[in-house]
Formats: C-alpha cells, structure tokens, sequence
C-alpha cells in the first residue's frame, strides 16, 4: 500500500448527503489496491465537520481527508483535486466528484482495459448524469470517448506519469468543462495511447 495501485481523489464540497454513498462505493470495489484522497474545499466550517464525521464514521484507513479551503486559489474542484493529487500516490489517478457512484467492478474493468490495450488514459463509456450534473430536471445518459467529448472529470482513470494538471482552471467557482479541456488536449497527442471501456457504466447526480 505504500504504492496503490489506484489513486481516488475526491473533490468534496458542501455536500455531505452524497459523500458515504461515494466512499462506499469506492471501498467496495473488487480492485482492492487503492487509496482515497478526499479534498474538501468547504468554506463552511459545519460543512466540513460533517464530512469528517462521515469519513471517521467509516473508519476506513484508506481514506485521507484535507481541508484545502484557503490553501488553494479559488474554492474549486479542480483546483482542489490538483492539491490532491500532490498527495496521492497511485500508479492511476481517478477523480470522483463527491455524488458519484461506482459499480463494484468499474475499477476492475478500467484497469483491465488499460492493461489489454497498454491504454495510459482509460475512458468509461456510459455516464447517467442526474439533475446537479446536468441542470436538468430528469436523469439523462451520456456516451463519452470521443475527441470531441471525452467525457467528464469522473469518468476516467490516468497513469499518474501523464496527468500535468488541469488547462485552463476557471478563476471563480464552480465552472465546468476544464475537464473535457483537459482530456482534448491529452486524446489530441499522437502520443498518447488511450481507449474506451465498452458497456460500464457510472452514476454523477
């Protein structure tokens, strides 16, 4: 465990109602050699307490929290997943927003893609994005692995060697799309060796 295998960085918020079901989905994997960094950029001091009282409820070694409020530029996921990901230390990285869940074998089935295809970046196919995800009032699904939309910041596992951070991070909070920035610039590298996992699935709420 000195080395995981994978590397989850969670990017946390104010909302601690979806944090166990992700965790837990993460602890019952079948790949069992990973670590769990979660970054917690609560500026809400309650906010983060209940997030760490959910972590120690859980009493999982694995799991390692930091409050990355004020230790980073501007109160954002992405921001607070590259501060995460100065602590990891992984072979993969995987970076769970905190309303994600994972089936048991999503991870299993990743690696096992990159391993076959000797992939450094392995994307998941399908994604059922709910309401905070989408800004819709329904769940919808998604299908990712393309250039032009390689999916979302979840929806994805990276060697460690080949993840240089996040282009253009926004400068206010909560502004997505820096992710399918990101995996553009990284699928766009002719050096780049990288693949889709076909019929798997995740759920971003």
């Amino acid at each position: 465990m000195k080395t995981p295998e994978v590397s989850y960085v969670v990017s946390l918020y104010h909302r601690p109602e979806y944090l166990a079901v992700c965790l837990w989905s993460l602890i019952g994997q079948t790949h069992q050699d990973f670590e769990i960094v979660v970054t917690d950029n609560s500026e809400d001091d309650s906010f983060a307490k209940r997030h760490q009282a959910i972590i120690k409820s859980i009493g999982d070694p694995r799991i390692k929290y930091v409050r990355t409020y004020k230790k980073i530029k501007v109160a954002d996921c992405y921001w607070s997943a590259e501060y995460g990901v100065r602590l990891a230390k992984g072979k993969w990285l995987c970076f769970p927003c905190e309303d994600c869940y994972y089936p048991p074998e999503w991870t299993q089935r990743m690696l096992t893609g990159a391993v076959r295809g000797n992939w450094e970046l392995a994307l998941c196919e399908s994604i059922v994005v709910g309401p905070d995800t989408c800004g819709a009032d329904r769940y919808m699904h998604l299908d990712v692995g393309t250039k032009n939309y390689p999916g979302y910041k979840p929806s994805f596992l990276i060697k460690s060697s080949r993840f240089k951070g996040w282009l253009n991070k926004p400068v206010i909070p909560a502004v997505s799309g820096v992710d399918r920035t990101t995996l553009r610039d990284i699928a766009y590298d002719p050096n780049t060796k990288w693949g889709t996992v076909r019929d798997l699935f995740y759920v971003h709420n």
